[in-house]
């Protein structure tokens, strides 16, 4: 499915990783041969650099073997939907959402088509950045057309999962836990920093290097170690000290977080049993 074998690949919608992955194919030997998407100017900017033509949805699938929707979730199945009359047997159509299936796309099977979700779990927030981060990617791949999906993202330098339909927004739930609340808990610790004296720009900034060495901890010494803090020391006052100044809202949170930061500690074994019973009853309060 690579340079050595003849396929043609089209992309519908030019969206950050629809056009990551069709530049990486392309720099791997890919034939990309049409593109298609609402903005003509993204339309054309990703084609002159993977050497394909601009085109509209209906000639992307009739001319190509492999086709790439790159749009947003909401857009799938009825572009699928609208575009199915145009399908041939033995064509694979992919998607990249990672809280959809690949049923999402069901119509065109009704005209031979072959079905494959495929998501990295990486955060994108443009072309250039996903070009340096999509290698080493987990990627999670569903659908009827599994050999495809591994082929493809051994070809991307990624790391294949392969998941039932039913498990696709488990999954997605997961990354968003790691990636997207990451981002809601930086929020709420930069208000904290904010209504102490930080100026509000230099509040996230002040906490990147905290943020940042935790990950290098997960990465070092991985779960439950990483874990550091009042709860890893049994420190049960301290936890009592900020849950007295902490805001409502950010107090709820805490506790539900800390309630599980208990758990961890406590597969790491460094807590005593009474310092564990003071956490659990002040964060239960």
């Amino acid at each position: 499915m690579s340079g050595g074998i003849a396929v043609r690949v089209g992309i519908v919608g030019a969206g950050i990783v629809g056009s990551t992955v069709a530049i990486r194919l392309w720099e791997k030997g890919y034939c990309v041969g049409d593109v298609a998407n609402r903005s003509q100017a993204k339309a054309i900017w990703l084609a002159e650099q993977i050497q394909a033509q601009v085109s509209s949805p209906q000639d992307v699938m009739r001319n190509n073997d492999l086709i790439l929707f790159g749009v947003p979730d909401r857009v799938i199945e009825p572009l699928v939907n609208e575009l199915s009359p145009y399908c041939r047997k033995g064509q694979v159509l992919v998607h990249f959402s990672g809280a959809l299936s690949s049923n999402v796309m069901a119509a065109a099977k009704l005209y031979g088509a072959r079905l494959l979700s495929l998501h990295p779990l990486q955060s994108f927030v443009s072309v250039a950045m996903a070009l340096k981060t999509l290698s080493g990617a987990h990627f999670a791949v569903e659908g009827d057309a599994l050999d495809v999906g591994l082929r493809l993202v051994d070809d991307l330098g990624g790391i294949p999962h392969c998941f039932s339909k039913e498990d696709k927004s488990l999954y997605h739930a997961a990354a968003c836990i790691a990636s997207n609340y990451l981002v809601v808990l930086a929020d709420i610790a930069a208000e904290l920093l904010t209504s102490v004296g930080f100026k509000s720009h230099e509040a996230v900034q002040a906490l990147l290097p905290l943020m940042q060495g935790t990950v290098a901890n997960l990465t070092n010494v991985g779960l439950p170690d990483a874990l550091t803090g009042p709860i890893a020391r049994g420190d049960y006052l301290v936890v009592e000290g900020h849950l007295a100044t902490l805001p409502e809202e950010s107090a709820t949170i805490y506790k539900k977080l800390g309630l599980r930061a208990v758990k961890l500690v406590t597969a790491k074994g460094t807590l005593t049993w009474e310092n564990e019973l003071h956490l659990r009853q002040i964060l239960t309060e």
